[in-house]
């Protein structure tokens, strides 16, 4: 009988290492052409816009989906999950935690690979929910020194800081934007901007970008500047990048970058040569997000749910 559980349910059972481990594990089967994703599709009703996300993987022995509808109230996500190779449904998960934990770690398992081992200072863009795993996925995978937080109200930024200082051994400081770049090494921007946050020309050398706010393809928190300074831009997935990758958009319209040059994360994972060559180098992820991620995380918090007691069954005979 399938189970239904809350966010509560994952918050008590999915932590960030973890997350870690699950998502790089999807990048990887990904990398061995393992897996199969479906890119985003958006449908649009008279009062919402409905989004779905498909993926199978069989190495995890799942497949599954993730759904959501935003309106003016705000964003529901559930996460659908099959088992395989039976086939049988076995749970419906609400999926804002979930999301939110393996948009995270994708940032950190992409952080890993890609920026200098040596990295000490981060900068974030942004002071919302989302930021908070961009942030403690980033300190779990490099031994920080700093950690700087640009927004657009300082107000919000500095709520941030106070909530999160007690939760990573990294300084957190609001940082203004005009010299928030000043010898970062890791950026992360995770905004609803629509227009770029910064200029190309202030990205450091040897920097390591991580683009998670936008998935819209008139949206950008980059300018093509610098996703032109970029020798290495990374994606989570090619077709979707070219659908809703704002920042990459615009670069091509500008005759600056080519998708054909953009390399998957899944394949800088099993070939490492595909990603940072030289300590100098500035790299860049652009994360969308796939259904791979949610899925192989939805597996896990099913299993570890179920082995806990959590969760409610439902469906035929289950009285609800």
């Amino acid at each position: 009988m399938p189970l239904y559980l809350t966010e509560a349910d994952v918050e008590r059972v999915l932590t960030m290492d973890k997350a870690l481990e699950l998502v790089e594990n999807a990048f990887r089967d990904q990398g061995h052409r393992k897996l199969d994703n479906m890119p985003r599709w958006r449908g649009r009703a008279s009062g919402h816009v409905l989004s779905v996300l498909a993926a199978a993987l069989p190495e995890r022995h799942a497949s599954g989906l993730k759904a959501y509808t935003v309106t003016r109230q705000g964003t529901r996500f559930y996460v659908l999950i099959f088992d395989d190779p039976s086939g049988d449904f076995v749970a419906l998960i609400e999926g804002d935690r979930l999301g939110q934990m393996r948009t995270g770690a994708a940032t950190g398992v992409a952080t890993r690979a890609l920026s200098r081992p040596d990295s000490r200072v981060l900068t974030v863009f942004g002071s919302g929910w989302q930021a908070e795993a961009q942030v403690l996925a980033v300190a779990a995978v490099r031994e920080l020194d700093e950690i700087r937080v640009v927004s657009r109200q300082d107000t919000h930024a500095q709520a941030f800081v106070d909530r999160m200082q007690g939760r990573v051994r990294p300084r957190i400081r609001v940082a203004e934007p005009g010299d928030a770049l000043d010898g970062a090494d890791i950026v992360v921007t995770v905004t609803s901007a629509d227009s770029p946050l910064f200029a190309g020309t202030l990205l450091p050398e040897g920097v390591h970008v991580n683009a998670a706010g936008s998935n819209q393809r008139h949206h950008a928190e980059l300018d093509a500047l610098a996703v032109s300074r970029a020798q290495v831009v990374v994606v989570d997935d090619v077709e979707g990048a070219r659908r809703e990758s704002g920042d990459l958009i615009a670069a091509e319209a500008a005759g600056v970058f080519r998708f054909e040059t953009a390399r998957l994360l899944g394949d800088v994972l099993v070939n490492p040569e595909l990603g940072r060559q030289d300590d100098r180098d500035i790299t860049l992820f652009e994360s969308q997000g796939i259904a791979a991620l949610d899925v192989a995380v939805g597996r896990w918090v099913y299993d570890a749910a179920r082995h806990q007691g959590l969760g409610t069954p439902f469906g035929a005979g289950s009285g609800r």
